[in-house]
């Protein structure tokens, strides 16, 4: 008989991800809209593009964190003859 085990991650990863994600964010953020060098560099679609990116991947985080999104699904084929 096959078992359907569905894995979520933990609730503090999508925020220990936040952490990282957030300061990236601003950086680049500040380096388009604030300099020439970086406005030059990325451009302002570009920076649509990494933010629209980034919005993203911490909701898609978030969901598999709060069970509305599952991270894995686990499909046990084993017997049991005990």
């Amino acid at each position: 008989m096959s078992r359907t085990r569905t894995i979520y991650l933990p609730a503090w990863v999508p925020w220990f991800v936040l952490l990282f994600i957030a300061p990236t964010w601003l950086w680049i953020s500040y380096r388009v809209l604030f300099t020439t060098a970086g406005r030059a560099d990325l451009g302002i679609g570009g920076w649509v593009i990494v933010t629209f990116m980034t919005v993203v991947i911490q909701v898609v985080l978030f969901l598999m964190g709060y069970r509305k999104l599952s991270a894995y699904v686990i499909q046990d084929h084993t017997e049991n003859n005990d």
